[in-house]
């Protein structure tokens, strides 16, 4: 395993690991959700399947989120996440490792990122992989309350209690949101697409995420892991997703 820092667009940097790098058959990107890292366990157990199976694998943690790249979480935006993850994909496609196509596997806000990277960069990937993805901003908005969102809109900071600290998110996170929409442009997916919802996810609920596995054209599965929320650490979950993953992997080859 190398960890490195590279610098994105803005001339920030981004703490990048490259696992299995002397290896160039496969290759895939596995990337955190919003109030995640690199290095969370869910993330690092989606990433021993591919690693099982001789990928390379890159994980980074995005801008303006924590622990080890540049950040102010506080900033963090959908369009801030998108243009990390091209800025690493750029980087990677001048690095040994790189082979297309590749495959995308993201969590929560950023599987709404490789899903648009995938729109429109459709014939760079060979799989995409969605975990608990948001969908779009109409849809975002209907799991807040509508205190939740007047409060939030009013005084431009939603603010959460994490118990040892307090995480402020600006209300432009959802302005920004309304520029994308994944339910728009879905005959550019043209790859194989893996869905993973969960029964009890009150962020990205499974119905929504149903509304895009409906409208998807190319070769798709979804699976609902029950008995668990939009985060997860539970054995029993990831075992059964690592062994989702395993079976989409021996499908694809």
């Amino acid at each position: 395993m190398k960890k490195l820092f590279i610098k994105n667009r803005k001339d920030q940097n981004i703490s990048v690991i490259i696992e299995n790098e002397n290896w160039n058959w496969w290759l895939v990107f596995v990337i955190h959700g919003l109030w995640d890292d690199k290095n969370s366990l869910h993330i690092i157990e989606y990433a021993k399947p591919f690693l099982d199976n001789d990928f390379v694998v890159v994980r980074f943690d995005t801008t303006n989120t924590f622990w080890e790249s540049d950040w102010n979480f506080e900033n963090a935006t959908l369009t801030n996440y998108y243009e990390d993850l091209e800025d690493v994909i750029i980087w990677s496609s001048s690095q040994n490792f790189y082979k297309e196509k590749f495959i995308l596997i993201w969590h929560s806000l950023w599987a709404i990122c490789s899903a648009l990277y995938s729109q429109i960069n459709n014939s760079k990937v060979l799989s995409l992989i969605m975990v608990s993805s948001p969908i779009n901003f109409d849809l975002s908005k209907t799991t807040y309350s509508i205190e939740e969102l007047k409060n939030w809109q009013e005084t431009w900071v939603l603010i959460e209690d994490w118990g040892n600290f307090k995480v402020k998110l600006k209300w432009n996170y959802m302005e920004d949101k309304k520029k994308y929409d994944l339910l728009k442009n879905t005959e550019n997916f043209i790859m194989p697409i893996l869905m993973i919802a969960w029964e009890n996810d009150n962020t990205t609920p499974y119905k929504h995420q149903k509304m895009l596995f409906d409208k998807i054209q190319s070769r798709k599965e979804i699976y609902v892991i029950k008995n668990w929320p939009h985060t997860f650490w539970e054995k029993i979950h990831l075992d059964e997703i690592k062994m989702l993953l395993s079976k989409w992997i021996a499908s694809l080859e």
